[in-house]
């Protein structure tokens, strides 16, 4: 069989786009850095966390949100792991191990900005599913760090237009925690 010049060049678009999409599946499935991506990420595809960048404003409170999405933001526990820490203890309440589950959803130093935000974002849920969110803590930090996951995105009746919206609410919570985060921790070293 012999191809023309353009039946090639689709042709071997075509495999090389699907042998880097298998790739890049492979790759979020195994790194557990990953664990909060949604593992159906497609090279063309633009995340829901970058689509909505307008200003830098924008780009800097995604940025903070894709280092957490990605695991490679500098939590104690993640400090630790890398001997960059001689303990995993949250710094700033004492009480149990600092990983984005703690320090989003549970560490009462925090609680502050958690009470404003939080609620903000269940309620974009029908009401027959926010007690459910508020009662399962894995669900609630999956929603805040990456709503178009599938695991939220075929628990819950959420539209692309709703999906948008949490992911903007989510990305101004987690600049917000991550900005008292910083300021907590600096006041306690001066």
């Amino acid at each position: 069989m012999s191809y023309s010049k353009l039946e090639w060049k689709k042709l071997v678009k075509r495999n090389v786009h699907r042998v880097w999409s298998q790739e890049l599946e492979l790759e979020i499935i195994e790194k557990s850095s990953l664990i909060y991506m949604k593992p159906d990420f497609k090279p063309n595809d633009v995340h829901i966390a970058l689509q909505s960048l307008n200003d830098t404003e924008d780009i800097r409170r995604a940025n903070n949100k894709w280092r957490m999405m990605t695991g490679t933001y500098a939590t104690q526990q993640r400090r630790f792991k890398y001997k960059q820490s001689p303990s995993p203890i949250c710094l700033l309440c004492q009480k149990e191990e600092e990983d984005l589950l703690h320090m989003i959803v549970r560490c009462e130093a925090l609680s502050d900005v958690r009470k404003k935000y939080i609620p903000q974002i269940v309620q974009k849920f029908p009401e027959n599913e926010q007690i459910g969110i508020y009662a399962n803590d894995s669900q609630l930090l999956q929603i805040i760090i990456d709503v178009s996951h599938p695991d939220i995105k075929n628990s819950f009746e959420a539209g692309a237009k709703t999906m948008e919206e949490i992911e903007l609410m989510s990305q101004k919570f987690l600049f917000k925690m991550h900005q008292l985060r910083v300021d907590l921790l600096n006041a306690m070293t001066h």
